[in-house]
């Protein structure tokens, strides 16, 4: 009788327990203004794990006199070309710009890729 505690196992259930395990997600910023405040646009957190979801996004919706209403950095299942759409609030009749831009690298809306939003407003 052998002592070892090796024991082949077939390549086929190695391929199988491999596809079966969940795959990391990328990491991204997660924060908005009105839970963060402004520190999610000036300093946002370290990125988080996604959970499966491939890509990182950032979003801004700014008054057409150029002050950001809302700020947000999240995780999503698109990537999408950046853009920004005008559009007119219901409620105070004002204009808006709602821009948004993804991106698919661990922590790649963080603070440095805030210049890409930025550039989309002007």
């Amino acid at each position: 009788m052998s002592s070892t505690l090796f024991h082949w196992i077939p390549i086929e259930v190695l391929f199988i327990f491999a596809l079966t395990q969940p795959a990391l997600g990328i990491r991204c910023s997660v924060c908005d203004t009105a839970r963060n405040g402004e520190s999610c646009r000036t300093h946002p957190p370290s990125p988080v794990d996604c959970r499966g979801l491939p890509y990182c996004i950032t979003v801004a919706m700014v008054g057409v006199e150029g002050t950001f209403t809302t700020f947000t950095r999240s995780c999503s299942p698109l990537l999408t070309p950046s853009k920004c759409i005008l559009g007119i609030d219901r409620t105070t009749k004002k204009r808006f710009k709602f821009c948004y831009t993804t991106c698919a690298r661990s922590g790649c809306n963080g603070s440095r890729s805030l210049h890409h939003v930025l550039d989309l407003l002007k």
